[in-house]
């Protein structure tokens, strides 16, 4: 008993998990994990003198789990230690073990909130760490989900209180074995052994199988873990400090940032920021890839303000089918519904005085071969007229503010792998027309009713 307990201990103090005046919420099922934490608190809490409590969430989905409330109840009891009780009922099946986290913690904060306490504890082990390590993994997760179970963390950001993991240097069967030779009765989970479940096909087939060929695994991915996580803690800090910078206003409400500062970002800090202020206005801390891309994209549509609503109601764009045409120079090309013509004119002052959008004059000796028009590709670059470096063409449709939905309709004309026009925007420095030009192409697009589209 004194050897593990004193290894709790250890990691307990390396992670400064507890501190003086604590008062502590533990989360007990009746599991053997969850009866040797409580084991574990009742010895340290005398020695500590600190102040706990005890808590069973209730999910209502087991009929054993009736006999769990009254097993938990006795043995807290028993050691005079005040119990509560909550109950959750998931009526919705998709995503369940999800829903089931995210209500079960949800409880246990309310509890926490009600008794006083700052800090719960629960029982996850190292087995359950590698677990989530391999299911993040699964699930192409990024830094943060390789990190696995952190020792310490808030689940909920606007709370104060803390949920602490501190038998997270345990295996399941150092503790299976603690509580066989003590004697001690714990209650056995059904759901824990189904493989319906996705961890469960992880606890039970994977690691296993991986175990066989490294028998150190799990030693290798906790020492892997503990730098990640040093890792992530500086990313966050870095995060955090750049959002003070670009964030204009925040409140309950929205937030409010600077998007030419954002836009400069690397991309792993703009998709941490995405995700701050996803967690922000939904008030949770589980997030999913597919919800950044949210909120990129509201970025990306110019847009710098965020609140719940805009993260639930993104513009679905629907895209075109990408196309090419070539141009016929001299001559007329009828594309969908414009007419686009083109000429060789002889120089004169007035192309520097043109005020018409959707005609374009270019230098011909610079074009080699085919002028191809298309629509705009990922990764499409060019250098606007007056410009001396190129520019993302994305980052140049957000600053002239076109809407997301006109984007994919614009005619871009390329030569050679270049982009020469961005119809009605803007022509490339690289093929613009100068006092010395021979030969000056002029393209002039239409709508096929004459009139100049808008």
């Amino acid at each position: 008993m004194v050897n593990i307990f004193r290894k709790v201990e250890n990691f307990v103090k390396k992670k400064r998990l507890i501190e003086k005046n604590d008062k502590i919420l533990l989360a007990v099922s009746g599991g053997p994990d969850s009866v040797f934490l409580f084991s574990f608190f009742s010895y340290l809490s005398k020695k500590e003198n600190l102040d706990i409590k005890v808590a069973y969430i209730h999910h209502h989905l087991r009929k054993e789990a009736d006999r769990e409330v009254e097993f938990v109840k006795k043995i807290t009891n028993n050691s005079g230690i005040e119990f509560y009780k909550e109950d959750i009922e998931i009526k919705e099946k998709k995503n369940i073990e999800k829903n089931l986290r995210e209500q079960r913690y949800k409880k246990l904060f309310e509890i926490a909130e009600k008794t006083g306490c700052n800090k719960i504890a629960t029982g996850h082990t190292l087995d359950d760490h590698i677990e989530t390590i391999f299911i993040n993994l699964l699930r192409g997760s990024g830094l943060s989900g390789l990190c696995g179970i952190w020792p310490i963390s808030k689940v909920f950001q606007e709370s104060s209180i803390f949920v602490i993991r501190p038998l997270l240097c345990l295996e399941k069967k150092e503790i299976i074995e603690y509580l066989k030779k003590n004697k001690i009765e714990y209650m056995i989970d059904s759901s824990n052994l189904s493989t319906d479940f996705f961890r469960n096909k992880i606890r039970y087939e994977v690691i296993p199988f991986l175990l066989k060929y490294k028998p150190s695994l799990k030693k290798i991915l906790f020492r892997m873990t503990e730098i990640l996580q040093k890792e992530e803690e500086f990313l966050k800090e870095y995060t955090s400090q750049t959002l003070k910078e670009i964030i204009l206003k925040e409140d309950t409400q929205n937030i409010i940032i600077n998007p030419e500062k954002f836009d400069i970002l690397p991309e792993a800090i703009k998709r941490r920021i995405a995700g701050y202020i996803y967690r922000k206005v939904k008030k949770t801390h589980y997030i999913k890839f597919s919800e950044i891309e949210k909120i990129l994209k509201i970025i990306e549509k110019g847009k710098n303000v965020f609140d719940v609503e805009k993260t639930e109601k993104i513009d679905k764009v629907r895209k075109l089918k990408s196309f090419e045409f070539k141009l016929k120079i001299p001559g007329e090309t009828n594309i969908f519904n414009f007419k686009i013509k083109t000429d060789f004119i002889p120089f004169s002052e007035q192309i520097f005085k043109n005020q018409d959008r959707f005609i374009g004059y270019f230098d011909f000796s610079k074009i080699e071969g085919d002028i191809i028009v298309r629509n705009r590709k990922t990764g499409d670059k060019f250098i606007p007229l007056g410009f001396k470096q190129k520019k993302r063409l994305s980052r140049f449709m957000i600053d002239k503010k076109i809407p997301k939905e006109e984007r994919e309709r614009i005619l871009i004309f390329e030569n050679n792998g270049k982009i020469i026009w961005v119809c009605g925007y803007e022509i490339s420095e690289l093929f613009k027309v100068e006092k010395n030009t021979a030969k000056i192409l002029k393209i002039e697009v239409k709508k096929l009713n004459g009139k100049n589209f808008k």
